[in-house]
């Protein structure tokens, strides 16, 4: 297996869309423990980078390899493997309505390991303490009752769920309070302390601008892909 987790080679890619950012001629690297933030423009209204990264969409031209096996060249049960150890915040939400947060947050580790449930459990609390709440009361309900801030913060703890190759988020500050910002760059940099390789796409000025920013490789969107 390759060290290498997340590549993209020359990426291109253009939506007929004039609501979807364009890539052009997109290459970057990254390994185990790497963090890169891409600044983008906050009009953006969707960046496909990250739908690319996940092999969820495919590039006009280019390859992108995840662990040094190209999506192109992935049967769907190999794509399905690969998504099991991504962990992915989109920019528009997305919970499964018809079970509680908690079991949300449990889903990917109990479809994908043999764990068992009382220390994925454990994790999901470790998990919330570091993204800086302290009363989880609401975890236990459905997602349609929980403020909407609140399950912001729950989609990051969900992304950092087991031991991810990778950590992929798109806007995480989407619908989050800015007194939460903070906490996202904690979880973050403990998951690469761990060993994912974190790529996170921004428009936050209190998160691309926070004084720990120094961990980070961070990159203009225009480098990546063209407006």
């Amino acid at each position: 297996m390759s060290d290498t987790v997340l590549e993209f080679k020359s990426v291109c890619y253009l939506d007929d869309s004039e609501h979807t950012t364009a890539v052009q001629n997109s290459s970057f690297r990254l390994s185990a423990g790497d963090m890169m933030m891409v600044r983008s423009d906050a009009d953006t209204e969707h960046a496909p980078i990250v739908d690319l990264g996940l092999g969820l969409v495919a590039p006009a031209s280019g390859t992108i390899l995840f662990e040094g096996i190209d999506w192109a060249e992935m049967d769907a049960f190999e794509e399905a493997a690969c998504r099991g150890r991504i962990g992915s915040v989109f920019d528009a939400p997305g919970w499964v309505s018809s079970l509680r947060v908690i079991d949300n947050i449990m889903l990917r580790e109990r479809h994908h390991t043999s764990r068992e449930d009382s220390e994925i459990h454990e994790e999901v609390e470790e998990l919330v303490s570091i993204a800086g709440i302290s009363d989880s009361h609401d975890i236990y309900l459905r997602p349609a009752v929980v403020r909407q801030r609140r399950l912001r913060v729950y989609e990051w703890v969900r992304a950092c769920m087991g031991s991810p190759a990778l950590v992929i988020m798109a806007f995480p500050e989407h619908g989050a309070s800015s007194r939460t910002l903070e906490y996202v760059l904690k979880l973050t940099e403990h998951m690469a302390a761990k060993g994912s390789a974190v790529f996170m796409l921004t428009a936050g000025d209190i998160i691309l601008n926070h004084e720990k920013n120094d961990k980070w490789q961070i990159v203009n969107g225009p480098e990546l892909f063209c407006p």
